[in-house]
């Protein structure tokens, strides 16, 4: 049997010392952000000094930095900036980068050839099945959606080599992450962009009810994997990730110290040995999640989807109520202590049920969990003594009401001496030579790297000589110095005499030589600028398989311009195809062609009688078989178009549904003329996720495989372009957070299509509103497109829609997009447009294509963009 590798502990660091808190704390890894291009623009990031620090720094501790490129750039970033920000990172070593945009991932494997790449979270990659799409972009790890199961995991860990790296603790979002728009078209704040102001942590109500007994409708509690470490290690999880740049470094040290110390535990004892432990020592292992819970929580702890989709500890079952989300309060929920047994006019008496310290705080609760009073102990209390406190005026305390602890001064001062006050030096090992008439010499070898520097020529001593031991004693006194000496040797000969300072400036020479010298291993010198790309393109042909361009530098000019001057002969031969079929996206076109979405069988009929729509994307999640298969032949009999729009989130279950399918399809075919196979049923095929892609293409021919990119996949740049046509894909909608300006420069490249109208989809999620507050009904088909309306405190009205045959919820802003002048081709910087309709009713339908908009829209992001 294989040797089970350890797992990587990856933790987040904010700040400079944060990193230097995780690697005291046991880290292998931390991931940071750099002053740009990061998903915490609102952390302490780093500036380029302290980032070539921190590269250094980690590397001097067997650490490895990965730096978060993780967000969705805009295309003059790429042109204009991404390059020389990367390139001194490159150069000094930086391990890996975080990558969600497409466009960039291409970018950085052109030019920065031997820089690992890690697919973000942000991808929404629910499988493992497109990993060949990403391996020759040098993609070496996957960060899997955080909603997958462990069975999932254990699933794409048999599909892929790349390694895996799952969140074990921290904050969750409640939407797939990548899929959000929530921020964004709230408050201009976009997530993609690394400046979510999570809105998903306000209060909300159900328009059915005055208000929500569960305000905070979309926050989940935080994650904690810790009793679930073993099965992850056996699932052959590669890296454990700890969310929490964002959060103090106390909780970074202390909650990486303790994945540190119970990893180690199950790898010093075994499978059986380590549960047996677990169970045998219940007080500590109790004593360390209190511990845990004393950082951070948000109403304890979930284990999120690990153990079934509906997260927590069972899966959801019909009729069950969900568990997984912090409803009463979207903030740090502390440890309950105490609870109150009087309440005098100006005094509150509680009993303390847990001891408690000097300088904790603690906070006064009623049932809904709302805070009444806080204050800050002066002495220690211990458990079981009853507790007299004056509170402030006006404050709402009641008998019963509950004592939380929100701050552990004891805890936080404990990890402070273990791990933020600690000067982390590495070991070195020295040789010194004193001999009269020869420089004063110090060897120092540093992980295999060993340097020989010289000082001062050694006199003979005229009064005082200096020995062995003196001579030790100062190179010993290494103070703030990086490194110590693990061990160290001394010749001197007798009666020798050197100046204290000439000792000690010999070891921060000698310290300085070995630092440069074992750094020098990581640094890097070829990197490809964007002069040297076009200069390689000029006589370079395309070659079919990019492999034989060699593995660092893939794509020549040649493919940069293509779509601006030139096109390869297959795409021309495909325009000409299009041409004859009369659904070509012409440049040259003042008329844009006119696509539509439809959900409901009664939308469908609606859109097939409307003369103008020029082809129809049918979802699946609603629609019955008989009702799609009807849809399907109306809109053929009215000669539209007719593709296949492919599940927002395509999980293993959902790949295996279709697979049945195709099979099922197939068998039938075989030896039938009259009815086709699946290749020749669609037109095109709209897809919303990596793995649909993946699916596709490896059941459909090449040539007779049309795809469209819909919003989701973000596609603001051409390098994004250009990555998706070495893919063979050529059609593409435009991000829902682009402007008309951003468009208009795309038309130089390929037009898109853009949404004209619909309501915008603002969050995709595992979780289920309906099941959350109330119970599930998944089993029962009528319940399928359930619509629930729910309000903010500014009487803002969202429609969560549930998706239950793919089961996910689709949230979208009650007030539908519309571009009136794009809609009325009065512009004509779309190939296509597109009308997308979700919960709309067939007359309204009809109104709407008819121009006769019935109800307030708005603009969405086409005017003023986001940052």
């Amino acid at each position: 049997m294989t040797k089970r590798a350890k797992p990587e502990i990856l933790a987040p660091a904010g700040s400079m010392e944060g990193l230097k808190a995780a690697i005291a704390a046991g880290c292998n890894a931390v991931y940071i952000g750099g002053n740009r291009f990061g998903a915490r623009a609102f952390a302490n990031n780093l500036d380029q000094d302290e980032m070539l620090e921190a590269i250094a720094y980690c590397h001097l501790h067997d650490v490895k930095l990965y730096m978060t490129v993780n967000t969705v750039l805009k295309d003059r970033e790429i042109k204009e900036a991404l390059f020389s920000y990367l390139r001194p990172y490159y150069e000094a070593g930086l391990d890996a980068v975080i990558v969600q945009d497409m466009g960039v991932l291409r970018f950085i494997s052109r030019h920065f050839p031997k820089l690992a790449i890690h697919a973000s979270t942000q991808m929404t990659l629910t499988m493992g099945k497109g990993k060949e799409f990403l391996e020759k972009y040098h993609v070496n790890r996957i960060v899997p959606a955080r909603e997958l199961t462990l069975r999932e995991l254990c699933t794409m860990r048999r599909e892929t080599s790349m390694e895996l790296e799952v969140f074990v603790h921290g904050a969750l979002c409640y939407c797939y992450s990548g899929q959000c728009l929530f921020s964004s078209m709230l408050g201009g704040r976009s997530g993609n962009r690394g400046r979510c102001a999570q809105p998903c942590r306000l209060p909300y109500h159900m328009a059915e009810q005055n208000r929500s007994e569960d305000a905070y409708l979309l926050s989940p509690k935080e994650l904690c994997n810790l009793p679930y470490l073993a099965e992850m290690i056996e699932a052959g999880i590669d890296s454990f990730k700890i969310e929490g740049r964002m959060k103090r470094t106390e909780y970074t040290a202390f909650v990486t110290s303790m994945y540190r110390k119970y990893v180690d535990l199950y790898f010093a004892l075994g499978k059986e040995k380590y549960r047996d432990y677990i169970k045998k020592n219940q007080k500590e292992w109790e004593e360390d999640l209190q511990n845990l819970s004393d950082l951070y929580n948000r109403e304890g702890f979930t284990q999120g989807y690990l153990t079934g989709q509906a997260g927590d500890s069972a899966q959801r079952h019909p009729g069950q109520k969900g568990t997984m989300l912090a409803s009463k309060r979207p903030k740090h929920g502390g440890v309950l202590v105490g609870t109150v047994q009087k309440v005098n006019p100006k005094e509150v008496i509680y009993k303390v049920q847990k001891t408690i310290h000097a300088q904790d705080v603690v906070e006064f609760r009623n049932h809904s969990l709302t805070p009444s009073y806080e204050y800050t102990l002066g002495e220690d209390v211990p458990a079981g003594t009853l507790v007299t406190a004056r509170y402030k005026k006006g404050s709402e305390i009641r008998i019963g009401d509950q004592v939380y602890r929100t701050k552990n001064a004891v805890l936080l001062e404990k990890i402070a001496q273990d791990y933020l006050r600690t000067n982390e030096q590495v070991s070195v090992q020295g040789h010194c030579v004193a001999q009269k008439g020869q420089p004063l010499s110090l060897t120092v070898t540093l992980k295999g790297q060993t340097i020989c520097c010289q000082g001062e020529i050694c006199q003979k001593a005229k009064k005082r000589a200096i020995d062995e031991s003196d001579i030790r004693k100062i190179l010993q006194k290494t103070g703030n110095s990086p490194f110590y000496f693990e061990k160290l040797s001394i010749e001197a000969e007798e009666n020798v005499f050197l100046p204290v300072g000439a000792i000690k400036q010999l070891r921060r020479d000698a310290f300085e030589q070995v630092r440069k010298q074992f750094l020098a291993q990581f640094w890097r010198e070829d990197t490809v600028t964007p002069e040297d790309m076009d200069n390689m393109g000029k006589d370079t042909v395309i070659s079919e398989d990019m492999d034989n361009m060699g593995k660092d530098i893939v794509m020549s000019e040649d493919m940069d311009n293509m779509g601006k001057d030139t096109v390869i002969s297959e795409d021309i031969n495909n325009r000409e195809k299009d041409d004859q079929k009369g659904h070509a996206v012409s440049k040259e076109s003042l008329k844009p062609q006119i696509a539509t979405s439809v959900t409901t069988f009664e939308q469908a009929v609606a859109v097939c009688a409307n003369p103008k729509v020029d082809w129809i994307y049918f979802e699946t999640a609603v629609m019955t078989e008989k009702e799609l298969s009807q849809a399907y032949h109306l809109a053929k009999e009215k000669q539209k178009e007719v593709w296949l729009a492919m599940p927002v989130i395509f999980r293993h279950a959902i790949w295996d549904r279709f697979e049945h399918k195709i099979q099922i399809i197939r068998e039938n075919a075989y030896g039938q003329k009259d009815i086709p196979l699946i290749e020749d049923i669609w037109d095109g095929y709209l897809i919303r996720n990596m793995e649909s892609f993946a699916f596709l293409t490896k059941y459909i021919p090449k040539e007779k495989l049309r795809i469209r990119l819909d919003h989701n996949m973000y596609v603001m740049n051409e390098e994004a372009q250009r990555f998706w046509k070495e893919q063979n894909v050529t059609l593409f909608s435009a991000s829902l957070e682009a402007t008309k300006r951003e468009l208009e420069a795309f038309q130089n490249y390929e037009p898109m299509e853009i949404p004209v109208y619909g309501k915008i989809p603002l969050m995709v999620s595992a979780q289920c509103i309906q099941a959350n507050q109330k119970v599930c009904v998944c089993q029962d088909p009528k319940e399928w497109h359930k619509q629930i309306i729910f309000e903010d405190q500014k009487k803002r009205r969202f429609v969560c829609v549930n998706y239950c045959r793919y089961c996910y919820n689709i949230i979208y802003q009650d007030i539908p997009l519309y571009l009136e002048e794009i809609a009325d081709q009065s512009t004509t910087i779309a190939g296509s447009i597109r009308y997308s309709f979700t919960t709309e009713s067939a007359s309204l339908v009809e109104r709407i294509l008819q121009g006769n908009m019935p109800c307030k829209t708005q603009r969405g992001h086409f005017d003023l963009g986001i940052e």
